[in-house]
């Protein structure tokens, strides 16, 4: 087993650089076992070795875990830290489970310690085996697709790297260790418990398969780490490829080009859908399983527009003409302005659709803006107002409706309410601004009529 570790650490490179080493130490035979490696190591391998024992205060036994680690360090002159982690008060404040709460208070704490002794490297116990249950736990719930791998050999946080040395034995061989420097690790019950998934992996798939293979675990470790490497590649590809197909991003809303997208390859396609997501989710997504970016997939390819998807915790993808959006729901409904607005003459006129400018026209139209469109003294009052059904746009030769014209312009049903119509005193529709102008405005050229909208989506429009 030394040698095998020594090997692993000199392949990957682990502590090149020397330095501070915290060792997360619960008491259990991985963690004490690396505990004991790493010190016994510490001139060859160039580190300094440090204890970390997190108290999850959860059990009975925990004060005496505590203990036992503290004692071993002072027996072996290790320099340790400990302290007392609120793992229930925090589960009750966020409702997360035991396990992933006591796990994000333990790394923040390292963390920190490591900070605040200046160490370079956060060491754990995961071992092969561990990597093996991490894989297969991945692909039963659909995450491995578009994850990274198992456990990662390294992975920065901040201005730390967090190594697995032990990455490349099994569970055996640490047991193995453990009587071989005569160490007797505590042993946490709750790891024989039948409740917690890993622990099913762990007491009924593992054995099957390690009597299948005994190096099952180097195969393994092998998928892990040239996944990493595979995922990394593409992902740079995706990051690239979404950037040519992006039109709008924010928090809120981010918007893509559907064609261009569709010229995609369909593995940058899928990153491209999982990047988004992260994006919007803040890289905690409930949504970034294969299931969903197939959902997200066969929304994008199907041809009828105004198709929608509905994702957890708010999240709406859309089909709306050439566009796929992705759109986060902010919490409040923006009203619909109904009410209409009475534009008496010259001036401006602020709308809930946005600002009139009127102005009397000398020698011809002043401004060339989709936006402008000119009228007589004898269309005043001009009224400006919302949709309605039933409203009706005058052609060349006969009539269509105004919901047609907006399906004819492509424009999107939530904007569709959000568009002015501009009326004259005889109750026809003069101007639909940026989309149709009445055909007799063009020979009515006394007063011009500039809008400027709230709403800059409407601009995408004409």
């Amino acid at each position: 087993m030394k040698q095998d570790v020594l090997n692993f650490i000199e392949e990957h490179r682990l502590f090149a650089s020397g330095g501070l080493v915290i060792v997360a130490v619960s008491g259990g035979p991985d963690s004490m076992a690396l505990l004991h490696f790493l010190f016994s190591h510490r001139e060859q391998l160039g580190i300094t070795v440090m204890a970390a024992h997190g108290n999850h205060q959860l059990r009975q036994e925990a004060d005496e875990e505590e203990t036992f680690v503290h004692q071993f360090c002072l027996s072996h002159g290790i320099l340790f830290t400990s302290a007392r982690l609120p793992v229930k008060e925090r589960m009750e404040m966020s409702g997360e489970g035991v396990q992933v709460t006591a796990r994000e208070l333990r790394y923040k704490w390292l963390e920190a310690e490591a900070k605040k002794h200046g160490a370079a490297f956060i060491a754990t116990g995961h071992h092969g085996d561990d990597q093996i249950e991490t894989i297969l736990m991945k692909q039963v719930r659909g995450t491995f697709p578009l994850s990274r791998g198992g456990i990662p050999v390294r992975r920065e946080v901040g201005d730390v790297l967090i190594v697995r040395p032990f990455l490349g034995i099994t569970k055996g061989q640490i047991e193995h260790y453990c009587k071989e420097v005569n160490i007797e690790p505590k042993r946490d019950p709750s790891n024989n418990a039948s409740s917690y998934t890993r622990n099913r992996f762990r007491h009924t798939i593992i054995p099957f398969i390690r009597g299948e293979n005994p190096n099952a675990h180097l195969h393994f470790r092998r998928i892990s780490e040239w996944k990493e490497e595979d995922e990394c590649f593409l992902l740079d590809l995706a990051e690239n490829a979404l950037a040519d197909v992006l039109l709008h991003k924010d928090e809120h809303l981010v918007t893509i080009d559907r064609d261009a997208f569709l010229n995609v390859g369909l593995p940058l396609q899928r990153r491209m859908i999982h990047l988004i997501l992260k994006y919007l989710y803040t890289n905690d997504s409930p949504a970034n399983g294969f299931i969903h970016i197939e959902r997200i997939e066969t929304l994008i390819r199907n041809d009828v527009t105004g198709t929608k998807l509905h994702l957890p915790m708010g999240i709406t993808v859309e089909r709306v003409y050439g566009q796929i959006r992705w759109v986060r729901a902010s919490g409040e409904k923006q009203p619909v302005p109904v009410y209409p607005v009475v534009i008496e003459g010259e001036g401006q006129v602020s709308t809930p659709f946005g600002r009139f400018c009127v102005v009397q026209l000398v020698s011809g139209p002043r401004s060339v803006s989709p936006f402008t469109f000119t009228c007589s003294a004898s269309d005043f009052p001009l009224t400006v107002r919302s949709r309605r059904t039933g409203d009706r746009i005058v052609l060349s030769v006969g009539t269509k409706k105004v919901s047609r014209l907006f399906i004819d312009k492509k424009v999107e049903r939530e904007v569709r309410d959000r568009w002015p119509l501009v009326f004259n005193q005889s109750s026809e529709i003069v101007s639909v601004p940026g989309l149709y102008n009445h055909p007799s405005q063009k020979h009515k050229q006394d007063f011009q009529v500039t809008f400027t909208p709230k709403d800059v989506r409407l601009e995408d429009y004409v």
